[in-house]
């Protein structure tokens, strides 16, 4: 059975150093470009919301949760986005007040800067108003919380048996794969890993989960 973690948190200071880099550059407006659970899972952000395509990064479940959605015997995994030339990524794009946008960045880097996985930058993204730069949060390949490169079939067995103290993996997938079944770019990644990981937890129960 396959370990992962527990992984080390980045200390309240590191990740106050974090968060003072990206607002160095004195920005008004703070747009965040969502890919994974912040679509659905964080009513905080949603102050304007759009559909929105980010070229040449890929989105994936590579990142280990051995806490939320898993444990260290088994594992579940989170979405994580990295370069890739030839991908495009559809996601939404938050635009945070100026008033506001402290505040909730501080919440957000709790959540999304627990450990250094991700690693916070700028990159451009398309939306119907046009190109705009935005904040995200792409995967830093060199920490152990990184899954590597899995097959399908075990990144789907993962995702179909891990829980942790948040729920299952699998419902975090199954709400991820809903909340960006309309927007472009976004729905056909999941749909081979979806067929898998329902064959998968229909293998563990005995019935088709209705995800």
């Amino acid at each position: 059975m396959r370990r992962a973690g527990p992984f080390t948190p980045l200390t309240a200071l590191a990740r106050r150093q974090s968060l003072e880099a990206v607002l160095a550059g004195g920005r008004d407006d703070i747009p965040v470009f969502a890919y994974g659970s912040l679509v659905w899972d964080a009513e905080y952000l949603k102050f304007d919301c759009a559909p929105a395509l980010l070229p040449g990064y890929r989105r994936a479940f590579c990142v280990w949760t051995a806490h939320a959605r898993g444990t260290p015997a088994m594992p579940g995994l989170g979405l994580g986005l990295y370069p890739d030339a030839a991908a495009q990524c559809g996601g939404m794009v938050i635009r945070l007040t100026a008033s506001a946008h402290r505040g909730v960045l501080e919440k957000l880097w709790e959540r999304e800067m627990w450990t250094g996985v991700y690693d916070p930058g700028w990159v451009t993204i398309e939306t119907n108003e046009g190109a705009t730069t935005a904040l995200t949060f792409i995967v830093n390949q060199k920490h152990p919380q990184f899954s590597g490169d899995l097959t399908p079939v075990e990144t789907a067995r993962h995702i179909a048996v891990a829980e942790g103290v948040f729920g299952t993996c699998r419902e975090y997938f199954y709400r991820t794969e809903r909340a960006l079944r309309d927007l472009p770019g976004a729905a056909d990644e999941f749909e081979q890993l979806g067929s898998l990981v329902r064959r998968e937890a229909a293998r563990m129960s005995g019935s088709v989960p209705s995800g």
